[in-house]
């Protein structure tokens, strides 16, 4: 008897990982006062202070507030802030392509055009994503 390895869903991951970290970051942003704390905003953007620190300097940044937090979180390089980068740099478009999926959450274009074509998808709101993403295996 065999035993096959389970192989998670994109929207595991999503849901486990990618969805609590943003659920995290608008609730700091919503509940902080008007200046943050750099260890804090670190510890939510899972990066160093030091880097914090690097981007306030590079961004000529003297405190963080609620409007330049996302100009850190821009600047930062945890998989959190780049995929914030990647949909950032995709215009946060009402209408997602293949290209821009596979391009903000780092996925092989080929997978996602697979399970897009499996579920005849050309093109895809943020609320057809959970089902595309169930049918993307990580």
């Amino acid at each position: 008897m065999s035993l096959q390895k389970h192989k998670r869903s994109f929207l595991e991951t999503y849901s486990m990982i990618i969805s609590p970290k943003l659920k995290e970051i608008d609730t700091y942003v919503k509940c902080s006062g008007s200046r943050f704390d750099v260890q804090e905003v670190a510890s939510v953007l899972y990066l160093t202070p030091e880097e914090v620190h690097s981007i306030m300097k590079e961004k000529d940044i003297d405190n963080i507030d609620k409007k330049n937090f996302f100009t850190v979180m821009r600047g930062g390089s945890s998989d959190i802030c780049k995929l914030f980068r990647r949909e950032i740099e995709c215009g946060s478009p009402y209408i997602y392509t293949k290209n821009d999926i596979s391009y903000i959450y780092d996925l092989d274009p080929e997978t996602v055009n697979k399970a897009c074509d499996d579920l005849r998808i050309k093109e895809l709101t943020s609320y057809m994503l959970p089902e595309l993403f169930s049918h993307i295996a990580v």
